[in-house]
């Protein structure tokens, strides 16, 4: 309940600004308001606790629960992160969700990144799979 009224708030108050400073993009409100939504269970012991824009870049900053079968460190190889891209890429590309379609197209006419940056609990190890503007639909 807090987290609408306070969503609901944010995005009247983004939107009063974007009248007044035209710098503001609609992008970034998206981001603002995804963000009160974290953190997000994302499944598999991965959570999402920030999105970020960062060098033209929208990052999600995703926490990933290790073990003896899993460690982000092995994410670190170009077959493996080829894999993760491309099922990353389908699942982006095949979205059914207006606002998420309508985020996409905005991170696209942009011309940003999409990075899903994985971080070890345990390890602290990090590991970015990029995803291009060109790779959307």
């Amino acid at each position: 309940m807090k987290k609408s009224i306070f969503k609901s708030l944010l995005v009247v108050l983004l939107f009063t600004l974007t009248a007044c400073n035209p710098s503001a993009t609609k992008l970034q409100i998206a981001i603002k308001a995804a963000n009160l939504e974290c953190p997000m269970d994302a499944g598999n012991g991965a959570t999402v606790t920030e999105i970020f824009i960062e060098d033209n870049s929208i990052i999600y900053k995703t926490l990933l629960e290790e073990n003896e079968t899993v460690a982000v460190e092995n994410f670190d190889n170009e077959f493996v992160k080829s894999i993760m891209q491309a099922s990353l890429v389908e699942y982006l590309n095949n979205q059914n969700n207006t606002e998420e379609k309508e985020f996409l197209k905005l991170v696209k006419e942009a011309n940003y990144n999409i990075v899903y940056r994985y971080i070890g609990i345990t390890s602290n190890y990090q590991v970015d799979i990029v995803i291009s503007p060109d790779e959307l639909k």
